[in-house]
């Protein structure tokens, strides 16, 4: 049965942290003489990763800027009391995404190692002092994919990782009896067989399954941590 988890949950489960837009509608108008070609040619194209990003940081403002933001008459101050690396680095200005970056709050491509990410998850910030809302799931979840976009897992890379920890019993080279899987590496038959849900780990059996503890099977090494950040990351950029 399929079930659907928060990113909260998953940090709980997991417990890694230690320390285009698209209309489809049709513009019907009278023909109007185009603009000239030299006023459209000198600017650089937008990218969707660019867009993307000036979503997020609007979010992170929306939600955090009231305490940090560059414009914000406070003094710049800590997300928590800790060193950098676990968030208590000061933020000047939390739109600034590639200062989050460079600081340890926001690790490219692991949501779930991201200081950032986790200290909303669980409801750290905003505080409860603040006058802050929390942020929606659905910005979470958005903070989390663009998070992961910014070094996003490879095909090559997931293959490996399915490889490595499930490959001695779900592979196309070997002859295993019962075993549902035939080749773990084939992903069109997993996404065939509802195993992976492309664009939402959280209805994905096989993230689960690896999550929930059930596979790798037990008296198994289990798959690490970040093999299964980037596994769900994978899940979540697919098309």
């Amino acid at each position: 049965m399929k079930k659907a988890l928060t990113t909260l949950t998953r940090f709980v489960l997991v417990g890694v942290l230690t320390g285009s837009c698209h209309d489809d509608g049709m513009l019907i108008a009278e023909q109007i003489p185009p603009e000239p070609a030299a006023s459209t040619s000198a600017l650089p194209p937008v990218t969707e990763t660019e867009v993307e990003k000036a979503a997020v940081r609007n979010l992170l403002l929306d939600n955090c800027g009231s305490c940090h933001a560059a414009a914000t008459n406070r003094p710049a101050h800590s997300l928590a009391g800790g060193p950098a690396s676990e968030g208590g680095g000061v933020i000047a200005d939390i739109g600034d995404i590639d200062a989050l970056v460079a600081s340890g709050l926001i690790e490219p491509g692991l949501p779930e190692e991201s200081s950032l990410l986790f200290l909303i998850a669980t409801g750290q910030m905003p505080p409860e002092v603040s006058d802050q809302s929390r942020i929606s799931e659905k910005d979470l979840r958005r903070l989390e994919k663009f998070i992961v976009r910014l070094d996003p897992p490879s095909q090559r890379e997931v293959l490996g990782i399915l490889r490595r920890n499930c490959g001695s019993c779900h592979s196309a080279d070997r002859d295993r009896s019962g075993i549902a899987i035939d080749d773990i590496e084939d992903l069109a038959a997993l996404v065939a067989t509802g195993l992976v849900v492309p664009g939402d780990r959280d209805q994905s059996a096989l993230y689960l399954s690896v999550l929930d503890g059930i596979m790798p099977p037990q008296g198994a090494p289990p798959m690490s941590n970040r093999d299964l950040a980037r596994l769900g990351g994978f899940i979540d950029m697919m098309p």
